[in-house]
């Protein structure tokens, strides 16, 4: 026998024992392995379909009504058993229904740290209410991105106040108020309008504003309204 052959019957005997070996192990703990099994499965297949909609799955997310119908975080089953989040949530784009209901509010004052590990927050059609995040204690949300959600204003004040993470955001073409100080002492680096219609308290929205920190884009329609502020912005842009 040459060498060659001998080399070959070595791998297949070694195959052949490896495959022994595991239906072995199979038989002996399969009890133990269907429920792990299932769970691998059933992650892997709602996270494909995560991927294939770009929605979150509502299973994630923590539902509440204290501001209206919506969520105030995510559940534990977001997060892997490490607790690292699973990585199709770390943008979390919000389904326009939970629970039956239309999802209308982000409750991020009564979040605590239940927004962990997510980067990005991309609102849904419905919608129509966020709440400060002065109060919020999740510190990795890059982006807030608002822009198809019928939000119209950021609550009475201080929307972004010590704010330590969100550097991103976008508001949609309902909006037409920013309430108090809302950007007070934020880490804001671009602030995007789309709204075509003047807002009605840019000085309130506008006060202790960062200078020559946030980067302003707004559609031409707001130019007029807001050129008496351009000199708070580090640059303003109009498209």
């Amino acid at each position: 026998m040459t060498n060659g052959s001998s080399q070959g019957l070595f791998v297949v005997v070694a195959i052949v024992i490896f495959g022994i070996f595991v239906l072995i192990s199979y038989l002996l703990f399969k009890d133990n392995l269907k429920p792990s099994l299932s769970r691998i499965f059933n992650d892997s297949l709602e996270q494909s379909a995560d991927y294939l909609t770009g929605v979150a799955n509502q299973e994630y997310l923590n539902f509440s009504t204290t501001n209206g119908n919506g969520i105030n975080g995510l559940t534990s089953s977001a997060y892997n058993e490490d607790g690292s989040i699973k990585k199709n949530l770390k943008t979390l784009a919000l389904p326009n229904t939970i629970r039956g209901r239309d999802l209308q509010t982000i409750d991020f004052t009564n979040s605590g740290t239940k927004f962990q590990g997510v980067e990005k927050i991309v609102g849904n059609s419905n919608l129509n209410r966020v709440t400060s995040t002065a109060n919020m204690r999740s510190n990795t949300i890059l982006e807030l991105d608002f822009s198809k959600t019928k939000v119209t204003n950021l609550g009475v004040q201080y929307f972004l106040r010590d704010n330590t993470s969100i550097k991103k955001l976008t508001l949609g073409e309902h909006f037409t108020s920013f309430g108090y100080a809302p950007f007070q002492n934020s880490v804001l680096e671009e602030l995007t309008l789309t709204n075509k219609t003047p807002i009605t308290d840019l000085s309130n929205g506008f006060f202790n504003l960062p200078r020559n920190q946030i980067t302003l884009n707004a559609p031409k329609e707001l130019e007029e309204q807001l050129k008496s502020y351009e000199s708070r912005f580090k640059k303003v842009n109009y498209y």
